[in-house]
Order: structure tokens, then sequence, then C-alpha cells
């Protein structure tokens, strides 16, 4: 009797709720007190109220009334805070409503998530993001749900009315409708607030939800969501994206209409013959759309269903597509190092995005996995040491940046952007009897520049595959639990080796700490060039045909450009030495007067021994008078009579056995 009640009991709990309602303007504390550990309605993700997992009440902003909670990192890697409000249980039917007020300054960003089960950590239900740029996200393990655009730098309401017995989850924000979906994962039980990275600060102030058992229903009830956009985000890129359109009413769903409206132009869309029955969907594709630089704005409404003007729920007949496209800079790609391993279980998810997002930006977005793990074959000791990540699976952007890998293009987009100041070229010879694989590397200033550069040159293989145990993934997305994620969720905990294919793994690196050979430093003009030389022995196991080569150009650690290049495309475009083509920097040789008349000098700083080779040249390039000064070191002064030469433009050009420079000369 007692087990049989005990069960009885916890069936009750989790399927049987009665009405909830919780509410919290955070007024009732002083300012400065920790939330759990003030009211024990409140937690933190590993139950530790009072530490700094949990937020602190602050009177900085206030909604209503002085106080409100602040969310905020300054951690590349996000937290520790890491609070929690749970809603009393689990909740997989009726309706469940969902407010608070949220403040995002500019510059700043904000995420929350839904957890699924009581159980913190488990399972969620869904992530919100709302990014730098004023487009908030919805996704559930990374898949898009709905997005839309919130105001920055001001007090706004996010309102979730969820109608967990029709699965139709609503949003609205500032009373609006913004969209709704359908959520894969059907349950609500818990809120957490975490800040992702050291750009995270968010107000929260009233706080509310409510919960009934009974849920409104539905006659006539067609929904769209889930608009996907699967070609990249970079301006000029093409696409016909699709969306989801379901049943949620109880009758069924012969026929729709819709509008798509795209920059004020309005373009009718009709589906005939569906036949779609409750609880029923169907992926549908839009016309294609070609993005813009900034601010794209697709709205797609349903006009009528079964050829009437209205259904019983109008929030779910709009569907918002926000984008902002960049576009990208000449010659810019961002690196992003993801840290990984075999043993990691969630690591899948790291392999997943960084193949999307590599197929989605090509080479403008180049992944390395680097592998971490003492029994791991894949793992670079020195490489994983250097990258130090926080936790797996993680990244880094552009050496800079923490962040997890299902939200890197956010920050790629961003990063692409930027200017960079250095164009690299890459070429090489590959010797297969012994293995040898000779790099150049030749770095191109875009604008003027000063200072101390190196450059990292990374190997990486795609493809690679084991037979040990060794090559096993540990996979928290068997069985679906947490999520579709790129098919990982189709297959098992551990995924054995036999159906394991790791790509973009880093299998050799040159350079992490600079060396004579690998750095260069001066003052550089626009179109100077400098050329370094890299060589390696490729394993035997190791397949050219799957590996590329990446150079990472750096200035005292920070990042300056990369570039990548299959192997077959760096030994088509060969080998150069840097003897012959190294550009000798303003430091090392400087020419004065310029403009002069009678007379002008040649000063040139040799590091070592060295014949200089001066040739003065009409400006198309023929050769005037040549002279050879024989080995030379350290500085020297170099006389040039111009008396017998007409006024004009002309070239000199200076070669040493450490490079060579060509400069222009006005005569007057």
């Amino acid at each position: 009797m007692k087990v049989l009640f005990t069960l009885s009991f916890l069936f009750f709990t989790l399927f049987c709720h009665s009405q909830a309602t919780f509410s919290d303007d955070f007024e009732s504390y002083p300012a400065g007190a920790w939330i759990a550990g003030s009211n024990p309605k409140w937690t933190t993700w590993t139950n530790k109220p009072s530490t700094n997992e949990d937020a602190k009440v602050t009177d900085e902003k206030a909604k209503s009334g002085k106080n409100s909670l602040k969310i905020f990192s300054t951690s590349t890697s996000g937290g520790p805070t890491d609070l929690v409000l749970p809603f009393g249980g689990r909740y997989t039917t009726g309706n469940f409503n969902f407010k608070m007020s949220l403040f995002v300054p500019t510059g700043k960003n904000a995420y929350f998530n839904f957890q699924a089960t009581p159980t913190i950590g488990q399972t969620w239900a869904m992530d919100a993001n709302f990014n730098t740029n004023g487009n908030m996200m919805l996704t559930r393990s990374a898949a898009p749900l709905l997005n839309a655009v919130f105001p920055l730098d001001e007090w706004f309401e996010v309102e979730f009315d969820i109608n967990l017995t029709a699965n139709l989850w609503k949003v609205k924000i500032n009373g609006t409708c913004v969209g709704a979906f359908s959520n894969p994962t059907n349950s609500i039980a818990s809120i957490d607030y975490y800040p992702t990275s050291n750009t995270s600060l968010y107000y929260v102030d009233d706080v509310s939800y409510e919960y009934t058992p009974s849920a409104p229903k539905l006659a006539v009830d067609g929904g769209i969501s889930e608009l996907l956009w699967s070609k990249g985000i970079l301006s000029g890129t093409k696409d016909s994206p699709e969306f989801i359109f379901k049943n949620f009413g109880d009758s069924t769903i012969q026929s729709l209409d819709l509008s798509l409206l795209i920059d004020g132009t309005n373009t009718p869309i009709s589906v005939k013959d569906l036949n779609l029955k409750k609880g029923q969907s169907i992926k549908l594709n839009l016309p294609e759309i070609t993005l813009k630089d900034g601010l794209n704005s697709i709205i797609v409404t349903l006009v009528k269903v079964n050829g009437k003007d209205s259904d019983d729920e109008l929030c779910n007949n709009i569907l918002n597509f926000v984008q902002t496209a960049v576009t990208a800079a000449s010659y810019k790609a961002v690196l992003v190092e993801e840290g990984t391993g075999p043993w990691c279980q969630w690591c899948p998810r790291g392999a997943v995005f960084m193949d999307r997002n590599s197929d989605r930006y090509k080479s403008l977005f180049i992944p390395i996995a680097v592998h971490n793990g003492s029994t791991n074959p894949m793992r670079i000791v020195e490489y994983d040491s250097f990258m130090d990540f926080p936790g797996y699976p993680n990244c880094k952007i552009n050496r800079d940046q923490i962040i997890d890998p299902s939200s890197s293009e956010v920050p790629f987009l961003r990063e692409i952007a930027l200017p960079t100041i250095a164009n690299i070229v890459t070429g090489a010879k590959y010797t297969a009897s012994s293995r040898e694989l000779l790099v150049s590397t030749e770095v191109e200033f875009l604008d003027d520049a000063t200072g101390t550069y190196n450059v990292n040159l990374v190997l990486t293989e795609d493809g690679v595959k084991g037979t040990t145990s060794a090559y096993n993934q540990s996979n928290a997305y068997a069985g679906g639990t947490n999520g579709i994620m790129g098919g990982f969720e189709l297959l098992p905990n551990p995924v054995p080796a036999t159906q394991m294919t790791y790509d973009h793994v880093a299998r050799a690196i040159s350079g992490l700490v600079p060396t004579s050979s690998s750095s260069f430093s001066g003052s550089y003009k626009k179109g100077d060039k400098v050329l370094l030389n890299f060589a390696f022995t490729l394993n035997a196991t190791w397949k050219t045909a799957n590996m590329h080569i990446i150079p990472i150009v750096l200035s005292e650690g920070s990042y300056i450009n990369a570039k990548t290049n299959t192997f077959d495309e760096a030994i088509t475009a060969g080998f150069t030495s840097s003897i012959e083509k190294t550009i000798l920097t303003s430091d090392q040789v400087n020419i004065f007067p310029n403009p002069a008349e009678n007379m002008t000098n040649i000063q040139i700083n040799l590091t070592k021994n060295s014949d200089v080779v001066v040739s003065l040249m009409t400006i198309s390039g023929q050769i005037i008078a040549t002279r050879t000064y024989e080995n030379l070191s350290g500085e020297n002064l170099l006389s040039m009579p111009l008396q017998l030469l007409d006024n004009g433009m002309y070239l000199l050009d200076i070669k040493t056995n450490q490079g060579f420079r060509t400069e222009k000369l006005v005569v007057k």
C-alpha cells in the first residue's frame, strides 16, 4: 500500500497540476541582496544560493518601483551567474503564461533558456538570445523556432503564452504578437538566466507566471513558424527559405493563402489540396530571396484558411524573419578554433556547427578542431595546452572571444565585416617519397602598418577515422532526449569508431611561439610583402587529399587574418623560397632626399653580410644603371648622383640576400 500510495502521489504531482501563480517585482529586497539567498522560490543551476551563481538585486534600473535584477558577466566564457526560477513542476498540458520585463543596453546581449524538466540541465525546452543588433532568436538545440526585433536600451515586456495541449507557443513583445511555433520539446519546468560572455548585461523586472490546467480549444486554426534560412547571412546570398505550416485546430485544412512582404513589396502565395488534419504539419518554401546589405525584414502572413479570412488564433498567423546581412571585408577570413574530444558527450554539437558554418561560408569561416584528452590519438599536446579552453565543446573566435560552437555564427558575422591589414597567399611543394611538405606564406600589407608580426601554420585533415575504442565518440544526444543534433540523435552512446568521421582535425602546427623564422617586424607600406617558409614531415597515415593548409597572421598575439587552402590548391600555386621574395621594410631601407635634385642617399641596415645590388630604372622598368656593393653588413649609407637624369619619376631597386625593396624616386 505504501508503494502504491507513493506512485499515485507522484503521478498526481507530475501530471495533475492545479492552477499556479507567481510574481516578483524585487521591491521587497534591499539593493545588493542575493535573490536566491533571499527568496527560496529562486535557486541556481547547482543549488548554491548567495554565491556567484546567484544574482543580486540592484537599484541601477527598474521597470516599476526602484529595483530589478542585474545579470552580467566579465568573463569571455560567460557566467558565473546561473540563476534559476523553478515553476513548481513539469507542465505538459494546459496553458502556461510567463512574463517579464527586460532592459538590454546598447552593445550588450542577453540570454536565458527554459528547462523542460525539474532536473536542471537534463533537457532544454528553448534557448533565447537577444543579440547586440536588436534581434531576438529563439532556438531549440540551435534549430530556429522564431526571431523578431526587440528594442535596445529601453525596458520591454516579453511574454510567452503557451497552449501546451495544442503545442502552440505564442510570443509577444510589449503586448504585440511577434509569432508562434510548435516546440519539439513541449514541456516547461523552469527558466535559467545565464550571461554567455563578457558582452552580456541585462536587467530583469516584474517576473510572473500563471498556469491553468485547461487550455483554449481551437476549431479552425493554422499556424506558420520556424522559417529556416539555410545559406548563410552575407549580402548577396540567395535562398528559398523553408517554413512550417501546422494545423492546430480540429478541422482539416484543405488550402491556405499567404502574403510575403519584403521591403514594402507584397507577393501573394496560395497552397491548395493540403488535406492537413489536426496536429499535422507540412514544410513549405518561399520564392527565392536575395539578402541585401544591412537589415532584411521578411514577413509572412497567413491570410486565409480554407478560403476564410480568419481562424481561431491570430498570433500564429504571422512569421517574422529579421536578419542583418553583412558584406565580407576584402581578403578577410575568420578563424574558429574548437576545443573538442571523443570523451566529451556534448562535443557532437561542436562537430555539427563547425560543419554547418564552414559549409555556409566556405573559406571565410576557417574551422580547426583542437582535440583534448590524454588518450585521444588526434590530440596535439602543444596546441591543446596553448588554447587552454575553459570547457568542452568551446571555440575561440580569432584567438579572442570564447563561445559555444552553436553560437559561433553571430561573432563570425561581426568579425568578417571588419577590414584586415594583410592578405595571405599560400604555396607548397610536396615530396611523396620523403613526405616532406614545404609551405611558403606570403603576407601582403593592404595598408601602411608598423609592428611585430608572426605566422602560425596549421595543417588539418577531414574524414579522419580510427579503428580503436579511442575513436569512439561519447554522445549525449543519443535517443533524441536532448534534441535533434545533425543526426547524432539517431546514433548510440558512445558512437563506435566504425560510425565516426572527424573533420577539421589539427594534425600539425608550427609557430605557436614566435621565432626568428616565423616572425618579422618593421614599418610596412601598402603593397609590401613578406615571405616566410615552413617545413613539415607528414605522417604516412594522413590523406593529403583531405588536408588544408592554414596560415594565421598575428601581431603580438592579436589576430590579423588567416587563409585556408586545400593541399592541392597550395601545390598548384607552387612553393617560393623566402630569400627570393622577402620585401625589406622601410626600417631596413630608406631613400632620402626624395624628391631629390643632384644626389640621393640609400640608407640600408643589414643584419648579416650581404652583397647589395642597386638598380636605377625608368618607371616602365628599363634599367638605366646598376651597381653592386660587395660584402656589406650593419648600417650603410650609399650615395647616388642624379645630375645626368631628366626630371621625372624613376624606380630604385635594391636587392640583398635578405630580400629586396623597390621604391619610387622623384628627380626635380
